[in-house]
């Protein structure tokens, strides 16, 4: 059994499974709570693009190299 937390708005008692204060409806967790999870479609599309954009520059930096 988890131990109750203390709203931080209000001061009521919360269980920290709950997402709002039942007394105030201040949110009890943030939205982002340092976790990541690699299976979401917007962060696997930013790792899509981040890796294209390097192997783009890659290409690009050694083209120029090449025909100096």
């Amino acid at each position: 059994m988890k131990s109750l937390i203390h709203c931080r708005a209000c001061g009521n008692s919360v269980s920290p499974d709950a997402r709002s204060c039942p007394s105030c409806g201040d949110p009890v967790k943030p939205k982002y709570d340092g976790e990541i999870n690699m299976r979401d479609p917007i962060h696997l599309i930013g790792v899509s693009a981040s890796v294209v954009f390097i192997i783009g520059l890659a290409f690009w930096v050694y083209s120029v190299i090449i025909t100096r």
